[in-house]
């Protein structure tokens, strides 16, 4: 007996000597179906974004619909009514806010090359300041306006997908209002 073990346990190794990794096919498939799911909710990010948005504003005006609702006007009456005022407002806020800021990005764009030169003029009297002096001056702003153009003509691209993005939402803030019971269900 004892010759026995120690025969086996003076045996020599196997002569190749890979290694082999084996992965469980229930493995495989999760990771694939992590891999999809993650993918799958990036590309759902803005319906998922509408969606969310629209459930705001259905819980937002909801309680002012029904108040409405028991002061005797009809659900949809109630409804116009509450969008109106919500979009008047809004549109009173973006007719306050968006010529000042307008105004303010030209007056920016118009004083940047002066603002500069009053900068360096400042930091010159100083010792430690030379880098970044150096460093401003490097800053293109000559012509700043006409290469803002085509920088301007992206971001209103990207403007005009928002607003169709904020007109479905409030398009589905409308309709889950419009019949709460079933949009309960729906949801």
């Amino acid at each position: 007996r004892l010759a026995a073990v120690m025969a086996t346990t003076h045996a020599p190794p196997p002569s190749s000597s890979q290694l082999r990794i084996e992965i469980a096919p229930k493995t495989i498939a999760l990771v694939l179906g992590a891999v999809a799911s993650i993918w799958l909710l990036g590309q759902l990010t803005n319906v998922l974004m509408v969606i969310t948005v629209a459930l705001i504003l259905v819980g937002t005006f909801d309680p002012l619909v029904g108040w409405l609702e028991r002061r005797g006007l009809k659900r949809g009456r109630a409804l116009v009514l509450v969008f109106v005022a919500a979009t008047l407002m809004l549109t009173g806020v973006v007719l306050l806010m968006v010529p000042p800021l307008a105004s303010q990005l030209i007056d920016l764009i118009a004083s940047a090359p002066a603002k500069r030169a009053d900068l360096i003029a400042r930091l010159n009297d100083y010792a430690w300041s030379k880098t970044l002096v150096k460093a401003i001056e490097d800053i293109p702003l000559e012509n700043m306006g006409a290469k803002a153009g085509p920088v301007v003509i992206g971001y209103s691209t990207r403007l005009l997908t928002m607003v169709g993005y904020g007109i479905s939402t409030l398009f589905l803030a409308i309709y889950l209002l419009a019949d709460p019971v079933r949009s309960k269900g729906l949801l």
